[in-house]
């Protein structure tokens, strides 16, 4: 209706905004009340094994009486029941722990014990199909685990106690134990527990006990520290492959950038145009106006030649080239290098998706060895890092190398020695028309 374009920036500035709020919010409420909400349905739906169980921490590991360490513990936590009971009324019925399952230091042997079995079983199955060649393979296999794992222990009941998976006879017991515990997760409350609700001197930690199928038991000897050591290995040699991988991609863009040359447009506009690329010395770099190069004529075009010719085909389009035989001949070097420029680009975009590849794969890797207690903590710390990884090197990356930081800035990061010259040097000193159809689309895509 003839509105001025200045006018109806700040009402798609402000529509913008709302869009993004709304989007936020419902973000928010999918995971802070879609999913709880959807979990708390899916349990009352399904009744399984860890409704009915708990999960005991920080447990002594030896006590005077070590043999008759499963008795003890159950006795302390049906104590602790009927305490909860009678202290608030309700069911009379006696609560009564129906299992206790302890899992005890083997010293790293676990995860051995369960390979030797594999073995066992796969041994097993190859005799049932008379192949003698697995069979001496598997058995030789086996015979040197056996050798690895005959380290003299002590019995079993005599080993110390890491843990203790209990099974109780109702819910309302479970309950009933994880409120009477309810601040044991916190170290300073579990200093201050009360002498009724320690065990055998020791403050205990009772939490909601994980599906079996998402206990990875192989790993339930590892101790504490041992864990913790593995994680803070892994978090250093993470931090450093990360930022090994860093340097690589944003080298490998801005190279691949500047062997491919210059393909940005320009239509007179500070708003929407990139920035005007820096010249050292004597040297010019020519700036293709589109919009002024669509009012020439094919004959001044191809008269005048090499960047005036180029900025003239690309005003043209794509669409206009291939369906005009006679534009098409005439564009032809500049096509040559227009897809000279994009194999580069391809390739340099190639050479970062190998690197976030292999990234994953030492990633995953990185992850089992930190030798988590279940499944969850096991996918939690792979998608951690890989989602952190990715996101830098896809995202933020391409940002920065597009990005044309304030002259502070890039003098500063001018004294780094060998990349300090590339970086905040980019195109693009603002989110603009050019910003959103090279970065933003590319983001979009990766």
């Amino acid at each position: 209706d003839g509105a001025s374009l200045s006018k109806l920036t700040a009402v798609f500035a402000w529509l913008d905004f709302a869009a993004v709020f709304i989007l936020f919010v419902y973000l928010v409420r999918f995971r802070f009340y879609d999913i709880p909400k959807q979990i708390e349905d899916d349990d009352l739906q399904q009744v399984s094994v860890s409704d009915f169980a708990v999960l005991i921490e920080k447990l002594p590991a030896r006590i005077p009486n070590q043999r008759d360490y499963e008795r003890l513990l159950r006795e302390h936590l049906e104590s602790r029941m009927r305490a909860v009971q009678n202290a608030y009324g309700g069911d009379k019925k006696q609560p009564q722990v129906c299992d206790v399952t302890l899992v005890r230091d083997f010293k790293g042997r676990l995860d051995a014990l369960q390979e030797q079995a594999r073995l066992t079983q796969a041994i097993e199955v190859q005799k049932a199909y008379h192949n003698e060649r697995q069979i001496a393979k598997l058995t030789n296999k086996k015979a040197k685990l056996d050798q690895k794992i005959e380290m003299q222990l002590p019995a079993e009941e005599e080993l110390p106690v890491l843990r203790a998976f209990v099974i109780l006879n109702r819910v309302a017991d479970v309950e009933s134990l994880l409120y009477d515990y309810r601040l044991a997760n916190f170290s300073l409350f579990r200093c201050c527990q009360s002498r009724k609700r320690r065990f055998c001197g020791n403050g205990i930690r009772v939490t909601e006990a994980p599906q079996p199928t998402e206990v990875l038991w192989e790993n339930q000897d590892v101790p504490w520290w041992s864990r913790l050591l593995r994680q803070i290995c892994m978090l250093i040699t993470f931090v450093v492959l990360l930022v090994i991988s860093l340097i690589s991609i944003y080298v490998i863009t801005v190279l691949g950038k500047s062997q491919a040359g210059n393909q940005l447009s320009y239509i007179g506009s500070e708003l929407c145009d990139p920035v005007v690329p820096e010249t050292t010395g004597n040297e010019t770099q020519y700036i293709c106006y589109v919009n002024v190069a669509a009012n020439w004529t094919k004959e001044y075009a191809v008269g005048q030649g090499g960047d005036i010719l180029n900025c003239w085909c690309e005003s043209m389009g794509y669409a206009a080239l291939v369906e005009d035989p006679s534009l098409f001949n005439t564009c032809s070097s500049w096509l040559l290098e227009l897809g000279k420029s994009m194999g580069i680009m391809t390739a340099a975009s190639m050479v970062v998706v190998v690197i976030n590849l292999v990234l994953q794969w030492v990633f995953i890797a990185m992850a089992k060895f930190e030798r988590s207690l279940s499944n969850n903590d096991l996918n939690y710390s792979m998608m951690q890092k890989i989602f952190l990884a990715q996101t830098l090197n896809l995202g933020f990356v391409l940002f920065t190398v597009n990005t044309y930081g304030p002259r502070v800035l890039r003098d500063f990061l001018a004294v780094i020695p060998g990349v300090g010259n590339m970086l905040m040097r980019g195109p693009f000193s603002d989110i603009n028309r050019g910003w959103y159809v090279v970065v933003g689309a590319t983001i979009l895509t990766n």
